[in-house]
């Protein structure tokens, strides 16, 4: 027998936008506040949609254990809304939320807690042959191995497990109830609903092992569309497939421009304004915060270094952009461009600027140089996982790099 539900994590109910300054607009303030809310409601409207019997919560669904009555009582609203229609929810709390006791709220009768002591099953009223087994963060630091306590049930049907924990990761020093996929396949369990990674990601078909991401992005890093999972399931096959439903009420997305070819300010504005627009019609209905960062050589580099200028740029690309409701919001403009200078013909020179372009064509392919030189950066931990994934290419582009912003360092203090 098929049937549908849904698999969420990470709502982060309460939690401010980070990395986000003043925007200067009470409208897109208020839209940017209620974010997280709105796609919560986004979500339950998935679940009536669709007709899940359930909804799986995996984890952090407030930002602090100490969450406010607001939310408190909103989240409990859209919860009734589920009741209303007779779809089940069942909650584990994660690191952001731990369960030191219950919440001074009165949440519907649909609604199914998971302790924090030991993982226990539960079934679906609606559908005998399936059960959810979970167990919740007791503390904000949760060194337990929580996925050994999973026992899938020896009964036939299809038997889900929630798990809020660093999956794959390094198991030895983890805080966050670290485990391995390969546990994980080895419990017998079906489909595993994860929670506590932002970014969506699929260890598994068979079986099914999966973080669905946050459902609204809260910083500049977490870009691109956030959302649920909705899994259609069968109790014979014990079989999964899943659909991602994108759900966020805001998009952050980051885009670059090449300042190369572009010749006057007029040029660059309308080339920001083109790429702006052209990303915003594709993530709509959401509301898009941008954040642009202009890269390349070009003449208009001198005219952007001036005191103000990539200010005034961006409250006149703001100025464009509507204040309401799907809008978009220029977050901020980077400069990551340079000046044009022939890198050929000044390292034929004979001063400084030419002696650092041919120290660093000499080292390009010298590994063993490369490894000297990091060696001690890679006594960080993530210093080491940041430059042990970049191939000899990319290091000797970096090198190049550095050695042309040393050149342009020079010509500047001149």
């Amino acid at each position: 027998m098929e049937f549908r539900f849904v698999h969420a994590a990470d709502l982060h109910l309460g939690s401010p936008f980070q990395g986000l300054g003043s925007t200067g607009s009470e409208t897109v303030a208020n839209h940017l506040r209620e974010a997280p809310f709105l796609a919560f409601r986004r979500l339950v409207d998935l679940c009536i949609e669709h007709e899940a019997a359930f909804l799986l919560l995996a984890g952090d669904l407030f930002d602090e254990e100490e969450c406010s009555v607001r939310d408190l009582l909103r989240c409990r609203d859209e919860l009734q809304r589920l009741a209303a229609t007779g779809i089940e929810v069942f909650i584990i709390h994660g690191n952001h939320d731990p369960l030191e006791g219950p919440r001074p709220v009165a949440w519907p009768e649909n609604v199914h807690v998971f302790g924090s002591e030991a993982a226990v099953t539960l079934p679906v009223a609606s559908l005998p042959e399936v059960t959810v087994t979970g167990i919740s963060y007791r503390t904000a630091r949760e060194s337990r191995k929580l996925a050994r306590q999973y026992v899938c049930p020896a009964e036939p049907g299809f038997h889900i497990a929630m798990l809020h924990a660093d999956v794959g990761g390094d198991t030895s020093n983890s805080l966050y109830a670290a485990c391995s996929v390969e546990q994980l396949r080895a419990a017998g369990f079906p489909y595993w609903a994860l929670g506590h990674i932002h970014e969506r990601r699929t260890f598994s078909t068979e079986p099914f092992i999966a973080y669905p991401g946050n459902i609204q992005g809260r910083n500049p890093r977490e870009t691109g569309e956030r959302g649920a999972l909705l899994v259609t399931a069968d109790t014979t096959t014990k079989e999964a497939r899943a659909e991602f439903v994108s759900l966020q009420a805001v998009r952050w997305e980051t885009l670059e421009l090449s300042i190369a070819g572009l010749t006057t300010l007029d040029a660059l504005e309308n080339a920001l304004l083109d790429r702006c627009e052209s990303v915003a019609a594709a993530c709509l209905p959401s509301s898009l915060v941008i954040r642009v960062r202009l890269t390349g050589r070009g003449p208009l580099h001198a005219e952007l270094l001036r005191e103000g200028a990539s200010g005034d740029l961006v409250e006149r690309l703001r100025s464009h952009q509507p204040m309401t409701p799907p809008f978009v919001w220029l977050e901020s403009l980077q400069l990551a461009c340079g000046s044009e200078i022939d890198f050929a013909a000044r390292k034929a020179g004979d001063d400084l600027a030419a002696e650092v372009l041919r120290q660093a064509d000499a080292r390009v392919a010298d590994a063993a140089w490369f490894e000297e030189t990091l060696g001690g950066l890679c006594q960080h931990n993530r210093a080491k996982k940041a430059l042990t994934a970049l191939s000899a290419d990319q290091l000797a582009q970096l090198l190049r790099e550095a050695a042309e912003r040393c050149v342009e360092a020079l010509d500047e203090e001149a």
